[in-house]
């Protein structure tokens, strides 16, 4: 009967929040809502800090479809990693990227420190800081079908951003053991750099197994099956090795769309079966918040939150500056870089378990800055693509090539109809 139980709960919360994540579009289109925001939303709404139908904890099988929505993420986010893109894009992503991560360190760092936060709290928000959430950029960017050089750059642009920050976070930690005096500089750093590294490799090899399956496999199905399977075995690969399973999901998406002949099905069938785990992702990081934070958050809080929104500014300035990019994309990319979620959350807990003397204010800030960049993040990043002026392009393309489509379809059944007559003549 117990089982019974747990399959009823399990079926009746899925079917529940798929269709209030259909609702969630829905009302997002009238209200002008990102629906990720929405989706956060309900997620507390539903979670322990609203009606505790959903219990994070308790709920472990929504923790893995969260984590399988971030797999396809990153394998989106590293198919943009075209030959044309990167010719086209490439210097300014990595101009951007670099730009954004000093800057947020520096500003962040140097802001917190001047206003009196110990040097070491000082030194690991600054590290945090750098975070952003690709989850909920990409959405933003794929609901609003915004479409050109402003929206690739900012993929191209979240997808190596969070690599960066991660190497440089792990070297102020080792900066902060070694002011602890705990001897303790190359450890961090080590881990650091097989997490970073081991990753990258990992998802490479897989990118070149899967682009070999794919050309092997004839059918859609297959093809199906291999993309989704390749996808869940390296990041289950990725987790028993201890390796970012982002950054295997990123790099297997890049070198595929450079290696494989038919990355471009792959990549579709991801695009067409994403939104149900992007549902739960972002439902089950709403129910995960710890509202309570912003309670306690305090003026370090509130410094933080200000630095960093600054500090994306002043990033997306000196990025568009040093790569000579348009006014437009100079003036909106630090907006539309605010979101921050889960990689953010990560970093604080590890510095948290690193300096167990430091987690009494770290925690706090981090969690309950997080909650409002959760928040307030998409839409903001929703707000630049608009002053982009890409906000529907997606759209209207589809629209323009939707009659050559069908013509093409026309004429190709056509062809094929003409041929079994002339061979049907012929007999």
């Amino acid at each position: 009967m117990g089982q019974v139980t747990a399959q009823a709960h399990l079926f009746v919360t899925l079917g529940g929040l798929f269709l209030l994540g259909l609702a969630t579009e829905v009302i997002g289109r009238h209200i002008k809502l990102p629906r990720v925001t929405l989706l956060l939303l309900m997620g507390v709404a539903l979670g322990p800090m609203g009606l505790t139908l959903i219990v994070p904890k308790q709920d472990v099988w929504l923790l893995a479809a969260a984590d399988a929505a971030l797999l396809m993420v990153g394998f989106l986010l590293g198919s943009k990693f075209t030959p044309a893109t990167l010719d086209r894009y490439g210097r300014q992503v990595m101009g951007f990227s670099i730009a954004e991560v000093v800057i947020t360190v520096m500003v962040v760092g140097v802001g917190l420190h001047l206003l009196g936060v110990p040097t070491e709290i000082a030194l690991l928000l600054s590290g945090i800081a750098t975070a952003t959430a690709p989850a909920a950029t990409i959405d933003v960017v794929r609901e609003s079908k915004a479409e050109g050089p402003f929206s690739d750059t900012l993929l191209g642009i979240v997808a190596v951003d969070d690599a960066l920050g991660l190497m440089v976070f792990s070297l102020l930690v080792s900066v902060v053991a070694a002011m602890g005096g705990d001897g303790g500089f190359i450890q961090p750093l080590l881990i650091s750099v097989w997490e970073i590294a081991g990753g990258l490799l990992l998802g490479g090899f897989a990118g070149v197994a899967l682009g070999q399956g794919m050309e092997r496999c004839d059918t859609h199905e297959g093809s199906l099956v291999i993309t989704f399977g390749g996808i869940a075995l390296a990041g289950g690969i990725a987790f028993s090795l201890g390796v970012s399973f982002l950054l295997t999901a990123m790099s297997m998406g890049a070198v595929l769309v450079n290696v494989g002949k038919r990355s471009a099905d792959a990549v579709r069938h991801v695009e067409k079966l994403i939104w149900p785990f992007m549902i739960l992702l972002f439902v089950f990081g709403g129910a995960s918040m710890q509202l309570e934070g912003l309670a306690v958050i305090g003026w370090v809080g509130a410094a933080y939150i200000s630095l960093r929104i600054l500090s994306r500014f002043l990033g997306g300035w000196v990025g568009g500056w040093w790569t000579d990019a348009n006014p437009v994309m100079t003036r909106w990319m630090g907006m539309a870089l605010m979101p921050q979620a889960g990689v953010a959350l990560g970093m604080a807990l590890i510095a948290s378990q690193r300096f167990p003397h430091l987690e009494a204010l770290l925690m706090p800030v981090v969690i309950g800055s997080t909650v409002i960049f959760e928040l307030i993040g998409p839409l903001m990043t929703r707000r630049a693509l608009e002053k982009a002026g890409e906000v529907g392009r997606g759209e209207e393309r589809d629209s323009k090539e939707l009659p050559k489509r069908k013509r093409r379809t026309a004429q190709a059944s056509q062809g094929s109809t003409t041929k079994r007559k002339l061979g049907d003549q012929r007999k």
